[in-house]
């Protein structure tokens, strides 16, 4: 059909085709671009906001309130440091229970821990269980006493009164230099 239009039309169809072509291209280029725009406007306002935060945490220099706040900060960053050393380097208590329990042989089933928590003294860790025979808590106690974590360990003397299936309490303390 194309050849039927003589070569002036032809060149006025080639024309007209070549237009539209750049119209469209024209015409998706921008919308891609007002998309792209739109796009970005959520990152210009969250920019734009931490700069206003920025701008208005930032010291005025000249002020010469600088070195007031660092002194300040240092002071009490010193005081936290103070309080800090005051405060004994005892281990986690899940260290503490991982340490009784490699402690213990099989004859001995766990049933509670009990650890009080004070900031200025070291208290004593109260493990409650049963050992299926004496001598496995006796064990038990002379391991813990052994370990380098426990300064003692205390079994009262009712609790090693049965031979077999002995429910126990024993008292354990940590060691002062942990």
């Amino acid at each position: 059909m194309i050849n039927l239009i003589p070569p002036t039309g032809h060149r006025a169809v080639h024309k007209e085709y070549l237009i539209r072509v750049a119209a469209t291209y024209g015409f998706l280029f921008s919308a891609v671009f007002i998309l792209l725009t739109i796009a970005l406007i959520p990152t210009y306002v969250l920019v734009q906001a931490q700069m206003h935060a920025f701008d208005m945490e930032a010291p005025v220099e000249g002020e010469g309130g600088d070195i007031e706040i660092v002194e300040e900060d240092m002071v009490r960053t010193e005081a936290i440091l103070t309080e800090l050393r005051k405060v004994p380097n005892t281990p986690q208590m899940s260290v503490l229970i991982r340490e009784i329990e490699s402690a213990a042989n099989r004859g001995i089933s766990f049933r509670n821990f009990s650890l009080q928590s004070d900031p200025k003294a070291l208290t004593p860790i109260v493990v409650q269980g049963t050992a299926s025979r004496r001598e496995d808590l006796v064990a038990l106690k002379q391991a813990i006493e052994a370990h380098e974590l426990f300064a003692s360990a205390e079994v009262p003397l009712a609790d090693l009164a049965k031979e077999r299936e002995v429910p126990f309490t024993i008292t354990i303390t940590l060691a002062e230099s942990h």
